[in-house]
């Protein structure tokens, strides 16, 4: 009993390590792989492998991937926002600014959710101390993209990054107020199969 309590009080930090980890790299990533391959065929290419391992799991825990009309109309729409649109901009912006300015950048998602947060609410959610500290995560990291960037950061990249933590916050907020009743191992399946097919139609059109 005393090591499962152990065990338990580990996991939040194992899953912010995790969440740091994989955050801190994706930069890194989607700089390699849109370097190497266009960002359409990457991105196909990111969502088919982990919609397909998704699968697998679902098959594994013998669950069923349908979802009804209600659940299915939510997922579109936040895999679209969250994991399409969002990762489009990432992946084209990477092309143009280094990898270090794209973490740095995504790192403003938390303050853009409670700006989209209180837009959805129409009162800001947060008091003058917070208004402070948002004007200082701004100007920090301003700072800090303008010293990897030596200041000459690539204004379109910029934008497009900006652009990329707008739309996942629009879709984080979107989900925050539905309700869907499949499982959380369901909901990611269709947010990785989603994307990958949107991107792969779009790496066709595009040749």
């Amino acid at each position: 009993m005393k090591s499962d309590s152990s065990l338990r009080r580990l996991l939040p930090f194992a899953a912010y390590f995790n969440i740091c980890f994989f955050w801190g790299t994706a930069g890194v990533a989607n700089k390699l792989s849109s370097s190497m391959i266009h960002p359409f065929f990457a991105g196909s290419l990111r969502f088919l492998i982990a919609s397909v391992l998704m699968a697998l799991w679902v098959g594994f825990r013998h669950e069923s991937l349908a979802v009804g009309l209600r659940d299915g109309k939510t997922l579109a729409v936040g895999s679209v926002l969250m994991y399409f649109l969002n990762t489009v901009l990432l992946l084209f912006a990477s092309r143009r600014v280094d990898a270090g300015i794209s973490t740095v950048m995504v790192s403003l998602i938390p303050i853009t959710i409670l700006l989209v947060d209180s837009l959805a609410a129409r009162k800001l959610c947060v008091s003058w101390v917070g208004i402070g500290g948002i004007i200082g995560g701004f100007a920090g990291i301003a700072v800090v993209v303008g010293s990897i960037s030596g200041g000459n950061a690539d204004p379109i990249g910029i934008a497009l990054l900006l652009l990329a933590d707008i739309v996942w916050s629009v879709g984080t907020v979107y989900l925050k107020y539905q309700s869907i009743s499949a499982s959380v191992q369901v909901q990611i399946f269709y947010q990785s199969a989603i994307p990958a097919i949107l991107f792969f139609f779009c790496a066709v059109l595009t040749g």
